[in-house]
């Protein structure tokens, strides 16, 4: 009787620990290293599962603080026209939704829409 639950168990702990692991298909992959070390308007690509996204490097304002913006922030048009006409790594503090948010103008993996 005690190998039967053992045997039980050790089958459910097995089946939860492969359904539990972790899936990349779900995952988005890592803008924020994409263009590192590329020149502004350097066209990349990254693959997502089966998708290609494709865009291009471009400056943009990367926080201080990485927390201090959400995705939808980022978009932003305060967000979006801190960087303008800035050179890379130019200090910027840009106004969003009345607070001062501190960080720099930096190469950024900048998305092509989709029509």
């Amino acid at each position: 009787m005690k190998r039967a639950i053992f045997v039980i168990t050790t089958a459910l702990l097995i089946m939860t620990t492969a359904n539990a692991a972790p899936d990349s298909q779900g995952k988005r992959p890592d803008f924020g290293n994409l263009c590192q070390g590329k020149a502004v308007n350097s066209k990349v690509t990254a693959k997502h599962g089966d998708r290609t996204i494709e865009g291009t490097c471009q400056i943009g304002f990367k926080a201080t603080n990485p927390n201090a913006l959400d995705r939808s922030a980022s978009r932003d048009p305060a967000i979006q026209n801190a960087c303008k006409a800035k050179a890379k790594g130019s200090a910027v503090v840009a106004k969003l939704n009345g607070k001062n948010i501190a960080g720099k103008c930096d190469i950024n993996f900048k998305p092509n829409m989709r029509r």
